[in-house]
């Protein structure tokens, strides 16, 4: 369902008025009505509403006129994918993930969400420390010669002959 100012803007398109004009006709601001435009002219909303009048949009593809329908059809899909990639039967995540990562039959993006999802559980985050430890390891800095002007030990002391 469109806004006010985006429906005006299709019926000013419609009209065949330029983008600009169309934002202006739609009260949108002249001084930004260029980049205003251009941004309602992409807008997922606008363009299905062109395109059921049967107006065109020139440079944009068509999954931003149908990415309901684009994205039901990616996911009926994939279960016949995953049975002919050879994917173990397994109910174990930490093995099907790294299985997905492992196998060349699965699209590199496919293998890169399954290495960020299983990254965690094989390389743990450094923890932080408490109160405590974070004040000793500071203490231990500071005494330890990291400070040009901490004291340090003497220097040892040999006999002369």
């Amino acid at each position: 369902m469109l806004n006010e100012a985006q429906r005006k803007f299709v019926e000013a398109t419609v009209r065949g008025a330029s983008t600009k004009e169309a934002a202006i006709a739609a009260g949108l601001s002249e001084n930004t009505a260029r980049n205003a435009g251009a941004r309602m002219r992409k807008h997922p909303k606008v363009v299905a509403a062109l395109a059921a009048i049967g107006f065109d949009t020139p440079g944009l593809p068509t999954a931003v006129l149908e990415p309901k329908k684009a994205h039901a059809a990616e996911s009926t899909a994939e279960p016949e994918e995953v049975a002919d990639i050879g994917l173990p039967q397994t109910e174990d995540s930490l093995e099907f993930l790294e299985a997905v990562v492992a196998n060349p039959n699965i699209p590199l993006g496919r293998r890169l969400e399954a290495a960020k999802t299983l990254l965690p559980f094989q390389h743990a985050k450094i923890g932080e420390k408490g109160k405590k430890e974070t004040k000793a390891d500071g203490a231990k800095q500071t005494a330890g010669g990291g400070d040009v002007y901490a004291t340090r030990k003497p220097p040892s002391l040999k006999a002369v002959n």
